[in-house]
């Protein structure tokens, strides 16, 4: 497999980021109108918090490939920020894009829907902090649940 995003992980990066840049010091909106009225203009992109390829920022030789195109291991970004972040990795480290994204999600999730969602989105938050000793990409894991998230929580 290869290590790129699929389109389904793509779409459900940028919608659970409300499609605004997930860097908190940034936060523009990512699409937009366009010219042509049956298309819009896309100026986000799924970051990898670790490197998708040898050589790439952040990447980890003990990640599989299959980890690397996983949504636990991406970001929404604009693209100023994703190359920002990819020209510095060492400024911009695996656990501070992580950060980010946690935040940025809490971020969107608080101003989404009722106050009963906010609650509930609160309830979810508590039962992550029994993780909150464990590496970021853990957590992340047992946030996006996916297919085999039981096996991987096990092998991380």
């Amino acid at each position: 497999m290869r290590p790129d995003f699929s389109s389904k992980t793509i779409d459900a990066l940028a919608k659970r980021a409300a499609f605004r840049c997930s860097n908190p010091d940034c936060r523009t909106l990512t699409v937009g109108p366009n010219e042509t009225p049956d298309k819009s203009t896309l100026v986000g992109e799924a970051a990898h918090i670790y490197g998708a390829r040898p050589g790439g920022p952040r990447f980890e030789t003990d990640m599989t490939d299959t980890a690397r195109a996983e949504i636990t291991n991406g970001i929404w970004l604009c693209r100023n920020c994703h190359r920002k972040v990819d020209q510095d990795p060492q400024r911009y480290s695996g656990l501070l894009l992580f950060q980010w994204r946690e935040q940025h999600e809490a971020f969107i999730a608080d101003q989404l829907g009722s106050p009963g969602d906010r609650a509930e989105y609160e309830a979810q938050s508590a039962v992550l902090r029994q993780f909150a000793h464990y590496p970021p990409l853990v957590i992340r894991i047992v946030i996006d649940r996916a297919p085999g998230w039981e096996w991987r929580l096990t092998a991380e």
